[in-house]
């Protein structure tokens, strides 16, 4: 646990919250993780969503950067699948995507709503908060001030836990929504396409397979033009070779994400359950052992 947290619940972040809100002498309260990176206006911009009293809450969009090959993964999944998916929800959905990265809201409102106590044991607490605020007739806003997510130095380990781990929170907080996920990586089903067509006879048909390359390489240009307009840059050529393998892996871990049913976040290994409500692994086993009895 973190200097200064207090045990509230299962949850290690939301401890953390309930310390540091305990000593916030004002009631509107801006959370933002440690790694991230803002430039000027933020405030400004951000709290300018605010003035519309129908507004509870405000998030950003989160734009990756970072060295280190796990770094540069969690970078292009971020600039591409997270910030597409963020944008479709508000858009099609009609319903905001709560990023803990960056949110500001009224400690009083969410007071109201329950406080901290009610994400307390929940995985996806910004998710939950969100919900919340929606439910009880507030609006989310998403402001248009980008914030850096910086991952200096990431292993290729720590990007595939991070995203196992949230595999399993989108899974159990919207079932339906993960399975259109899969909709979403067209890289996957051309490998798939490919190999039952080498399979078939290597060299059999070159045209079709000259159309799979095709396939990804329009996938790529569309995930590097999303990535300038977020980063201000284009990706450089590793990077661009990087994307299919990325979706690959991402399609491995949205698999391990369908049968996986615990996670280990910040030192502390949990069960997750229906709407990311996180158990203690020794809570299910007393339990088991009370049903032997």
């Amino acid at each position: 646990m973190h200097a200064g947290a207090r045990p509230l619940g299962l949850n290690p972040k939301v401890n953390l919250l309930s310390a540091l809100f305990d000593r916030a002498r004002h009631d509107t309260v801006l959370i933002s993780d440690s790694n991230v990176r803002v430039a000027p206006g933020y405030l400004r911009e951000t709290a300018a969503e605010m003035a519309d009293p129908a507004v509870g809450l405000v998030t950003n969009v989160v734009v990756g950067e970072g060295s280190g090959l796990g770094a540069v993964l969690e970078t292009l999944h971020l600039n591409s699948f997270v910030a597409a998916a963020t944008s479709l929800a508000r858009v099609a959905g009609g319903r905001a995507c709560v990023i803990g990265k960056s949110m500001l809201l009224r400690r009083s409102d969410l007071d109201r709503l329950g406080g901290l106590r009610e994400v307390r044991n929940v995985l996806a607490e910004d998710f939950v908060i969100g919900r919340m605020y929606e439910l009880a007739g507030y609006r989310v806003a998403l402001s248009p001030h980008l914030v850096r997510c910086v991952n200096e130095g990431w292993t290729v380990d720590r990007f595939v836990n991070r995203h196992v781990r949230w595999a399993q929170m989108r899974r159990h907080i919207a079932p339906g929504a993960y399975l259109g996920e899969l909709l979403l990586n067209p890289v996957l089903f051309i490998a798939l396409a490919s190999l039952s067509l080498w399979a078939t006879g290597p060299g059999r048909d070159l045209r079709l397979l000259a159309v799979a390359a095709a396939g990804v390489a329009v996938k790529c240009a569309s995930d590097a033009l999303l990535c300038r307009r977020l980063a201000g840059r284009l990706p450089n050529l590793g990077e661009v070779l990087m994307m299919p393998l990325k979706d690959l892996a991402m399609a491995f871990i949205w698999l391990v994400g369908c049968v996986r049913r615990r996670v280990v976040w910040r030192g502390n290994e949990l069960r997750i359950e229906r709407g990311s409500l996180l158990t203690s692994p020794e809570g299910h086993a007393m339990e088991a052992a009370r049903e032997l009895a």
